[in-house]
């Protein structure tokens, strides 16, 4: 899994494999040590509702995937966009993506 932070947008770049792991119901996490005493936690997590970002606590980042558009994207025809992920605070200006790299099965 990659991840891109630039100003407002997070994006997530995971493979196929990674992709298919999900599908079978398991989570992507993925961790930055920063110092002993603070880390940053991105977690993936497949969903049978809308999906959706949020932040718990002050160091865990939350991407929830609905199943049917992750297949979707798998099925489909390799595409930039991506899927859009809503954040939960919707005042929030924070734009998520999630892009599945289909030319190669392992990123």
């Amino acid at each position: 899994m990659y991840i891109r932070v630039e100003g407002q947008t997070i994006r997530y770049r995971i493979s196929r494999e990674e992709a298919e792991i999900l599908i079978d119901g398991q989570e992507l996490t993925q961790t930055t040590q920063f110092s002993e005493d603070y880390s940053l936690t991105y977690n993936i997590k497949i969903t049978e509702e809308a999906s959706c970002f949020s932040a718990e606590s002050h160091n865990k980042l939350f991407l929830l995937v609905n199943r049917q558009k992750l297949i979707s994207e798998i099925e489909g025809r390799p595409s930039k966009q991506g899927i859009e992920i809503p954040t939960a605070d919707k005042s929030n200006h924070l734009l998520v993506n999630l892009e599945i790299n289909l030319k190669n099965k392992s990123l």
